[in-house]
C-alpha cells in the first residue's frame, strides 16, 4: 500500500470516528502506523478521542454477553499500543491502562490465571488469549501474571468463571 493510499484510508477512518470494535481492531493499526511514520503524529489526539469513545462503549459491555466485542477491543489495544511513538508516552499509557482495565474485568489481578467470567465461544476465547499474549510480548501487562492465561485461552478458547484456567 502506498503512502497516499494509507493517507486516504487513515483520513477516512479518523473522520468517521468510532463505529464498532471490529472496525477499531481492523483500521486503527493502519491509522497509527500512518500517523507515526508519515504524518508526524498530527492526528494522534484524534486517535486518542476514538479510543476514548471505544473505551466508554467497552465499559458498558459485559463479557458474558458481549465477549466478541470486548475481544476485538482488547485486540485493537494490544496491537496499537506498541505502535504508539515513545515521544507521546501519555498516549501509550492511555491505551495500556484501557487494556488492563478490560483485562481485570475478565481475570482477577490478585490471583493469576483465575477468571471471573465464563467464555464459551472458543473463537472469541482464542482472540482474547491472543490479545493477552500480544500484550505480554509488548510489556503492557506483567508476563508472569498473564502469559499462561493468554496461552491457555489461545489454545483452548473457553474458560469457566470462578475457576483457574
Amino acid at each position: 500500500m502506498t503512502e497516499q493510499e494509507m493517507a486516504v484510508l487513515a483520513g477516512k477512518y479518523l473522520e468517521d470516528g468510532f463505529t464498532s470494535m471490529a472496525d477499531l481492531k481492523e483500521k486503527m493499526p493502519l491509522c497509527i502506523h500512518y500517523e507515526t511514520k508519515y504524518n508526524g503524529k498530527e492526528r494522534y489526539n484524534r486517535i486518542q478521542e476514538i479510543f476514548k469513545e471505544a473505551g466508554k462503549k467497552a465499559a458498558d459491555l459485559d463479557f458474558s454477553q458481549n465477549a466478541d466485542e470486548l475481544a476485538d477491543y482488547m485486540a485493537a489495544l494490544a496491537e496499537c499500543c506498541p505502535m504508539v511513538d515513545e515521544e507521546v508516552f501519555d498516549h501509550y499509557k492511555n491505551l495500556e491502562t484501557a487494556f488492563k482495565e478490560t483485562l481485570h474485568r475478565l481475570a482477577d489481578p490478585a490471583k493469576p490465571g483465575y477468571v471471573l467470567v465464563s467464555i464459551t465461544d472458543p473463537e472469541v476465547g482464542k482472540k482474547i488469549g491472543k490479545a493477552i499474549t500480544k500484550a505480554c510480548d509488548a510489556a503492557m501487562i506483567l508476563e508472569e501474571k498473564y502469559r499462561s492465561l493468554g496461552e491457555k485461552l489461545e489454545k483452548n478458547g473457553v474458560c469457566r468463571g470462578g475457576e483457574e484456567v
